[in-house]
């Protein structure tokens, strides 16, 4: 009987083979194998040496820096070059490191097709880094590397509170939506308060932003427009707390007070529900209002519609009505 067994495995410079062969008339033989590749290193003229071979492969040489002057160009002098960054292409973690200059030669990727590159940010020696681009996406050719520079900055983060001005004071408030938008008018990162009305945005690049509560949702539950201002971000990342805002609620008429009933998969369950309730509770609810408002949910995720219950002449009217609710179906 004949019989063969063999073995392979990655040396990071070498790919090593190891294979034996066994025949019945009891003849045997081995043999062991040795694959790599060889050429000049882009990033610092050297002798590179891969296990993999790299002729018909793409290359890359990738540069990441300490973008001190913040002007997105490296500097020589005033820059500083980031030793020993990963990057990622796609799923996958690179092996290969930035040098002292901060260059980094990639070899092995998809050729004659759109590779996504980015740096690894858990390679970053601060958590509050980022690389600028983001990412990019190249496609490469055999010899002739791709070229790109990293921008490291430090991050900076805003917090504040929330408030709505009612009748009786100010209350934080939960569900509003604050934007932080850019100097070409792009909304650059959107959080929405917790139910204490404390929102935080975080790892902010350096710049000058316009930081207000969304004006669409002020327009759709009929609320006055709340002052924007302006922020700026230094470039050692600056830490803004108590950037709070006031909304005010009180109306020139008695009705103020909305209340938040329950939570639906469609509009159609949550207008059942409403003609149901008002059914049960037509004292509580006869002469109110019903809104319909669509949460944001992430993608994958069923869509949730909230029902509101509008027109409470008193703050204390609205609790009760929270109290009854609570009391005969538990949270909704």
């Amino acid at each position: 009987m004949d019989a063969s067994l063999g073995a392979n495995t990655d040396l990071e410079y070498v790919a090593v083979g190891l294979s034996g062969e066994y025949s019945d008339d009891n003849s045997y033989s081995s043999a062991l194998s040795l694959t790599y590749s060889w050429g000049k290193d882009a990033a610092d003229g050297g002798l590179r040496v891969a296990s993999k071979p790299t002729a018909e492969r793409g290359t890359m040489t990738a540069r990441v820096y300490r973008d001190w002057d913040g002007d997105g160009v490296y500097t020589e002098g005033v820059d500083e070059p980031l030793k020993g960054v990963k990057f990622r292409s796609g799923c996958l973690t690179l092996k290969e490191k930035t040098n002292k200059e901060g260059l980094g030669f990639l070899t092995s990727l998809d050729a004659f097709a759109p590779v996504n590159f980015q740096v690894d940010q858990a390679s970053l020696e601060d958590p509050f880094w980022i690389a600028s681009p983001e990412g990019v996406e190249v496609t490469l050719r055999p010899g002739a590397p791709g070229r790109v520079d990293f921008a490291v900055v430090s991050t900076g983060e805003i917090d504040g509170v929330i408030y709505r001005q009612g009748n009786e004071g100010t209350d934080p408030t939960g569900e509003v939506i604050v934007q932080l938008v850019n100097n070409k008018g792009d909304i650059i990162k959107e959080v929405e308060s917790q139910y204490d009305g404390f929102y935080l945005i975080d790892f902010i690049a350096p710049g000058t932003y316009t930081l207000r509560v969304e004006p669409e949702q002020l327009a759709r539950l009929e609320l006055p427009d709340v002052d924007p201002r302006s922020i700026k971000i230094g470039k050692d990342g600056t830490i803004l707390n108590g950037e709070d805002f006031i909304i005010d609620g009180v109306k020139s008429d008695a009705e103020n007070y909305r209340v938040r009933l329950a939570s639906f998969s469609s509009r159609e369950e949550a207008e059942d529900a409403w003609v149901k309730l008002q059914d049960e509770f037509p004292q509580m609810f006869a002469d109110k209002e019903s809104e319909y408002i669509a949460d944001k949910v992430e993608a994958g995720n069923l869509p949730v519609i909230g029902l509101y219950a509008l027109n409470f002449n008193q703050r204390v009217d609205a609790e009760n009505a929270c109290v009854e609710l609570k009391a005969k179906y538990g949270n909704t």
